[in-house]
């Protein structure tokens, strides 16, 4: 399904085969040798991202029904050439108190990205899209003038097995894990780039 998130258009689905992927992941999200606590992020919240151990997780089939979906949301921007995609995968580990601060993925390479609710017991955050175009109206003072404003974040109804794949340079963030159980989510960058095999 296709939403339009501040003018973006944004694709939401319900991965038809998470219980299967939730139990290939299940062992690994409890083993701490595959995850660090990135030190270019403010929060502590704990991920495989860069972490030498990352491609022994059980990505093949996971990666290739996300494709699926992001192919079908590709199809919104019209593409004009065939095209590749190549895809880097990280899981994170969300205890009690933990969070993600706001950011994006952008890069050279980046195009989409994606996140995908592998197990999110409840109370244990929210995941936060931003909408920094509207930053201006903290600068003019427009919320001291005016009682309503344009809105700047929306929680997209996220659930677990739920996936959302977005434009890389949306800005986001994780809401504080308030819950005693892990919260585990996977997310992915993908690199759209161009071939001559079709689409």
């Amino acid at each position: 399904m296709v939403n339009e998130l501040f003018g973006i258009p944004v694709y939401s689905t319900k991965l038809e085969q998470h219980e299967k992927y939730k139990q290939d992941f299940s062992s690994y999200i409890t083993d701490d040798k595959f995850f660090t606590v990135n030190e270019n992020w403010s929060s502590k919240t704990q991920t495989t991202l860069n972490n030498s151990y990352n491609n022994e997780l059980p990505w093949s089939d996971l990666v290739s029904e996300i494709h699926k979906h992001l192919n079908e949301y590709i199809k919104i921007f019209q593409p004009k050439v065939n095209y590749t995609i190549e895809t880097t995968g990280w899981m994170n580990r969300y205890f009690k108190g933990d969070y993600q601060e706001q950011h994006n993925h952008v890069n050279e390479n980046n195009m989409f990205s994606c996140a995908y609710m592998l197990d999110v017991p409840e109370n244990s955050g929210n995941f936060v899209f931003v909408n920094t175009a509207l930053d201006f109206y903290s600068y003019t003072g427009f919320d001291n003038m005016f009682n309503v404003s344009p809105v700047r974040s929306f929680i997209p109804p996220l659930n677990e097995g739920d996936l959302i794949i977005f434009p890389s340079y949306v800005e986001h963030f994780v809401s504080k894990n308030l819950s005693d159980k892990t919260r585990a989510t996977v997310s992915m960058n993908f690199t759209i780039k161009e071939n001559n095999n079709g689409i």
